[in-house]
Formats: structure tokens, C-alpha cells, sequence
């Protein structure tokens, strides 16, 4: 039970949620959009987030868009849950990521965009994205038009960069892609549901191997400097996941989960064995 007054508002366009936004704003109540709520409705009730108004985004015609099937360009609307992200065909690498994030009751609440968007570190749905060169289409508003897209490699540094006032409409990736081959893998201390010590996304496109990681820096990353390292290195996949991490803007961080160092074998075995898988490194 939340312990103090909030507005709760349900627009059904994109700019009734943009102006939604500017009003309560220019009221002073600190508006936060919300695409299930799992995690900020947690955080009221604990007194840990105090906004004045909730703007539900589920209304939304365009945030709950689930096309899997499209020639060119595949679309996850931000309100999309992760079990219905992780039933539907299409996108097998996006599947196997949202399927291992917490358990499957709670995955009925949880969306896409409130992962990606959450204040947990992981934020695990994006990191298929990240390695299919997806895009981000965003709305709000600042925006100038009802919606831009934006390429997730110019948005997503750590976290989905978003201008006062905006909020993530939708997920995309190019159908070729999503239908790669691909390689995944998480690591927890707990086999029970648990968050991740590695979680690393993994495909072949375009000949390259692209990865995605999280749980190890303590923030998501796809490191295009890595992935050319990798790509330069020669011996055996181990040593080319070596040259991988070495060429890695961060050291993996240590808390009383696990040690740096053992996330970071985690994350070289891993690597080593998606270039196995991919493309027969020995």
C-alpha cells in the first residue's frame, strides 16, 4: 500500500501521455511513467520514490506491439511482458534472455521496457538488442514528432538515455539479426532464481562474432573495441576471449556476491566458448 497521495493516469495516445507528462511536471508532482510498475510501485510503497503521479503507458496502442513475423524489422512494444517476449518466435536469442530473468510469475508483470529501463544494473532484455544493432523508439515530451528511433549503439551508454519528459515506446532489430546464430549464457551464485553474476548474449552476423554482457561491470555493455580485439587476436578461443576482456573499458567489480576476478573467468570462459559455438575457434 502506498502511504501518500498519488495521481494515477492511463492515457491511450502517445500525446495525451507527452502532455499527461508536462502537466503534472508543471504541477510540481514529479511525474514517473510506468510500463508495469513492478519495480517503481515497489519502491513507493517503501517510501523509496515519492512522485506525485504515475502515468501508465499500457493504454498505449504502440507499447504493447509484439511483431515477430515482419520481412524487414522486428517490434517488442515496451509494455510487452517478458513471458510473452520469451514465447514468441522470431527473435530465439531475445527469448532465451527474457525467459532466465526472475521467475515465471513475476515475468507476467515484468516488461521489456521496465527492464530495460530499471534501476537494477542488469537490465538483461537489452543485451540481445545491443548485439542485433536494434534501435530505440521513443516518444515524449521533447521529442518534436510522435515518435523517433534512435539506434541503441547512440542511446544506450549504461542505460537508455531519455530526455525529461520522454519514455521508450518500443524495442526493434533487423529481421536478419534476430535470425542469426546465436550463443547465450547466465551465471548465478544461486541456481534458484537469482540475479547474475554473467549474463552474455553472443551472435554471428555479418561473419563477426558481436557480444553483449551484463552482471560483470555492474551495467550492461556491447563493446564494439573489444569485439574488434577479439576479431584481431590470434590462438585458441581462450585466448581470443583473453584479448576480449583486456580490451574492456572496466574491471569487473567485486561485492560480497562474487569476486572480480571470478566474474571475470566467468565472462572469458564464456566468450570463449560462444567463438566454440559460432565459429568452430578451438
Amino acid at each position: 500500500m502506498i502511504s501518500f497521495d498519488v495521481r494515477y493516469l492511463q492515457p491511450e495516445t502517445l500525446d495525451e501521455a507527452a502532455q499527461a507528462w508536462q502537466e503534472e511536471h508543471a504541477a510540481g508532482r514529479e511525474p514517473r511513467y510506468l510500463a508495469a510498475g513492478t519495480e517503481l510501485l515497489t519502491m513507493a510503497r517503501d517510501n523509496r520514490l515519492r512522485p506525485g503521479a504515475f502515468i501508465d503507458l499500457k493504454r498505449l496502442p504502440e507499447t504493447t506491439v509484439l511483431e515477430t513475423d515482419a520481412v524487414n524489422e522486428l517490434r517488442y512494444g515496451a509494455c510487452v511482458t517478458l513471458n510473452d517476449a520469451a514465447e514468441a518466435a522470431g527473435f530465439p536469442l531475445l527469448s532465451a534472455a527474457c525467459a532466465r530473468v526472475a521467475d515465471h510469475t513475476v515475468r507476467n508483470s515484468i516488461t521489456v521496457g521496465g527492464n530495460v529501463c530499471g534501476m537494477l544494473p542488469y537490465r538483461e532484455a537489452v543485451l540481445p538488442f545491443l548485439v542485433g544493432d536494434g534501435s530505440a523508439v521513443i516518444a515524449g515530451a521533447r521529442t518534436g514528432a510522435p515518435t523517433r528511433a534512435v539506434p541503441l549503439d547512440a542511446c544506450f551508454d549504461k542505460r537508455l538515455a531519455l530526455e525529461p519528459g520522454e519514455f521508450l515506446v518500443a524495442l526493434t532489430v533487423p529481421a536478419t539479426a534476430a535470425a542469426a546464430p546465436h550463443w547465450y549464457r547466465r551465471r548465478e551464485r544461486d541456481a534458484r532464481v537469482d540475479y547474475p553474476l554473467l549474463t552474455l548474449c553472443a551472435a554471428r552476423i555479418d561473419g563477426a562474432i558481436r557480444l553483449a554482457f551484463a552482471g560483470v561491470l555492474g551495467y550492461p555493455l556491447r563493446s564494439r573495441s573489444a569485439e574488434e580485439a577479439l576479431a584481431s587476436a590470434a590462438g585458441t578461443a581462450r585466448d581470443r576471449a583473453e584479448a576480449f576482456v583486456r580490451a574492456l573499458p572496466g574491471e569487473p567489480r567485486s561485492d560480497m556476491r562474487a569476486s572480480g576476478e571470478y566474474r571475470r573467468e566467468l565472462l572469458v570462459q564464456a566468450v570463449a566458448d560462444a567463438i566454440t559455438e559460432l565459429e568452430g575457434g578451438s
